[in-house]
């Protein structure tokens, strides 16, 4: 769960009220993980490759 807190103010500048959002983030962290993890094998079959190693 992701929150964000932003203050509403008069046109004085004296606080009104505290606006609170909340988003479940719990799909996006899946979606960076897999990314990350994808990206580390690329880099590793890369490395191999430059090497003249056989993939697999």
């Amino acid at each position: 769960m992701e929150s964000r807190t932003r203050p509403v103010l008069d046109a004085r500048g004296q606080l009104l009220y505290l606006v609170q959002i909340g988003c479940d983030i719990t799909a996006q962290k899946a979606l960076e993980l897999a990314l990350r993890e994808r990206a580390e094998e690329l880099a590793r079959a890369n490395a191999e490759l430059a090497r003249g190693a056989p993939e697999g």
